[in-house]
């Protein structure tokens, strides 16, 4: 009883300052604003028209997944191919975020002219005539 030192439990951080909670918060902001950043290139790509879809049919960007896939028809029957090709595994080598995106989609683009080419998928419909180039919009 006397001395008014109070005994805490390990990991008790009750009246204790802490820089945790802000480090945590400010890593996670900065994570969240290099994934922006490198969403962001790839969009530039796309909007720059290095990888719009419209250029290459059966080839997209999916952003979720941050890959360039192919889908196409089977020529033999019912049933498509699907392939995906992740910007990951085009960054070693020194390769910028934005080098390894147009790699990746490089990669997507050669690889569905070989699958055409050897017979094992269709090629893709035409474009139609009337397009929105506006995201979201199309037409009726």
């Amino acid at each position: 009883a006397g001395g008014g030192a109070e005994r805490k439990a390990p990991g008790d951080s009750r009246g204790v300052a802490s820089d945790a909670a802000p480090k945590v918060g400010a890593a996670a902001e900065a994570a969240a604003a290099d994934a922006e950043a490198k969403e962001a290139g790839a969009k530039a790509i796309v909007a720059a028209g290095g990888g719009a879809a419209a250029l290459v049919p059966g080839v997209n960007w999916n952003s979720g997944t941050r890959a360039w896939q192919i889908e196409a028809r089977k020529a033999d029957g019912p049933g498509r191919v699907q392939k995906s090709f992740r910007v990951s595994r085009f960054l070693a080598g020194g390769r910028t975020d934005e080098q390894a995106i147009e790699a990746a989609r490089q990669e997507a683009v050669s690889t569905l002219e070989s699958l055409i080419r050897d017979g094992i998928v269709r090629p893709p419909r035409p474009p139609a005539p009337h397009q929105s180039m506006v995201p979201g919009v199309a037409w009726g």
